[in-house]
């Protein structure tokens, strides 16, 4: 008798083009197994998203396990109206995640130049607010990635493209790994969030060409992957810490 075979985990992405930026998220996850969609526009906040509809339907299809929701507070206009809007809308689609039986993850992704007045520690704030309100879980993607992020202290830079702003494909494979961890932390999965498992994810992603036609850091692939897989860590220790540095 053949052995049993399990369906692939499904997991939706809602955003903008932090989540769509070359390569995007959910090609990431379709590359390691995943059954992996999206619904993306660009520039959107989670407002305009939950406006539009058509993320809101996806959800209610019921066919996903996962839906990471990525906001982008600087685009709201000023750091009350970003914390506020952030809440509203979280709270709606977590509330209509949660009704069709998938699990809600919320993207924390980093702050960048072209708007300055909501920095870092602002969209932090909002979103381990968010976290314990609506008891959440949070992938930290902008504690690791940017010019506040922990990977602008090491060899590899801020990750950013020359605008400063979207990540570099490194940068996006980088966050693809700290929702994967955060998807284990959610289901209670401790081996997929190690070191050595996204470690593994990432070689994978490497070898198989994701970030194919990108420059890369002068290093083996292996060291690299090592080294995605220490930053995703480090981050996760921050959020946890968050806010006393």
């Amino acid at each position: 008798m053949a052995p049993a075979t399990h369906p692939p985990t499904r997991i939706l992405f809602v955003g903008n083009s932090l989540t769509y930026w070359r390569p995007s998220l959910d090609a990431l996850f379709r590359g390691w197994g995943f059954d992996a969609a999206a619904v993306t526009e660009g520039g959107a906040t989670l407002q305009v998203l939950w406006d539009a509809g058509t993320a809101l339907a996806t959800i209610r299809s019921g066919q996903y396990d996962f839906v990471v929701l990525q906001d982008d507070m600087p685009e709201y206009g000023g750091a009350a109206a970003a914390s506020t809007q952030f809440q509203k809308y979280a709270r709606r689609f977590v509330e209509a995640v949660r009704e069709s039986e998938a699990v809600p993850i919320l993207l924390l992704t980093h702050s960048y130049e072209r708007i300055k007045h909501t920095r870092l520690h602002a969209i932090a704030s909002a979103h381990q607010e968010a976290a314990r309100l609506l008891d959440v879980t949070v992938a930290p993607s902008g504690l690791v990635i940017g010019r506040e992020g922990l990977c602008a202290a090491t060899p590899l830079g801020v990750l950013l493209c020359r605008d400063k702003e979207h990540p570099l494909p490194v940068g996006m494979l980088l966050t693809a790994l700290v929702v994967r961890a955060a998807m284990a932390d959610a289901s209670g999965d401790a081996r997929s969030a190690s070191a050595e498992r996204l470690q593994e994810l990432a070689r994978t992603a490497i070898q198989t060409g994701a970030l194919s036609g990108a420059a890369l850091p002068e290093a083996t692939p292996e060291e690299l992957a090592a080294t995605l897989a220490s930053l995703v860590q480090a981050g996760r220790q921050w959020w946890r810490t968050f806010p006393a540095q």
